[in-house]
């Protein structure tokens, strides 16, 4: 054992939301978002997200309905930010008549997008919608996994921009981003990296940016979505023996 002279310590860091956030809210125009004053829902499954995400929100002028924010770890439904699972929040953006609904996973990496009229989006929407303004801005390249839609690939063309595609993996990916110097990225689930911020998939770089594109277009997240386009899509599990998941 060691003794208590040669123990190591303990460091609290109480300024971690407020470093973060502003990283966060350097890549957008805070006050063009916040006059927009946009109506919001938050489900962040009661996961880690809700405290620092809410205070982002804030900071952007949103008027905030929060659901299952209390970082209790105890999700109030499974925790994968899919269709069948946040149906509550369908329903919460459609009573409260919001602009948009934001739905996490428990460790705020993934972002699931309701439009208006309380419609579940889809993840695959979510890098695509943020690479939408990121490549309004400027061209260049854009890095995702060989799972994710080609609405990518159609958003960075029409802005004369390159996708790269990696194996399967938020490391890939960010390797991929930091080889190529890519001005966006992340994985079909929700996940968007901007290295600007982090090189890891974050659901608040998320937030902004596709709230950025809202203000700056005037345009509903519906309508945005219908500008994308899309492709079918199905994902699913099955359950396979171990000697055939090597295969």
């Amino acid at each position: 054992l060691v003794d208590s002279a040669n123990c190591g310590q303990v460091t609290c860091n109480e300024q971690t939301d407020t470093t973060h956030i502003a990283r966060v809210l350097g890549i957008v125009d805070k006050e063009v978002i916040s006059a927009r004053k946009f109506r919001v829902v938050l489900d962040s499954v009661n996961g880690a997200g809700g405290r620092v995400t809410k205070k982002l929100l804030a900071e952007l002028g949103c008027v905030v309905s929060a659901v299952n924010d209390e970082p209790t770890g105890l999700f109030a439904h499974a925790p994968e930010p899919t269709a069948e699972n946040l149906i509550g929040l369908c329903e919460v953006v459609k009573n409260k008549g919001a602009e948009i609904g934001f739905g996490q996973d428990p460790d705020a990496d993934r972002l699931a997008i309701v439009d208006e009229a309380g419609t579940y989006i889809g993840e695959e929407y979510t890098l695509a919608l943020a690479a939408k303004y990121i490549f309004s801005k400027k061209t260049g390249k854009a890095a995702t996994n060989l799972s994710t839609s080609r609405m990518l690939d159609d958003v960075a063309a029409k802005a004369g921009g390159q996708v790269i595609r990696t194996a399967v993996g938020e490391a890939n990916v960010a390797a991929a981003m930091l080889e190529h110097n890519c001005i966006i990225g992340g994985e079909g689930n929700g996940g968007v990296i901007d290295l600007r911020v982090s090189p890891i998939r974050d659901s608040l770089v998320g937030i902004a940016l596709v709230l950025q594109l809202m203000a700056e277009t005037g345009k509903t997240i519906s309508r945005l979505v219908s500008e994308i386009g899309g492709y079918y899509m199905s994902k699913d599990k099955f359950a396979a023996e171990q000697a055939e998941s090597q295969r």
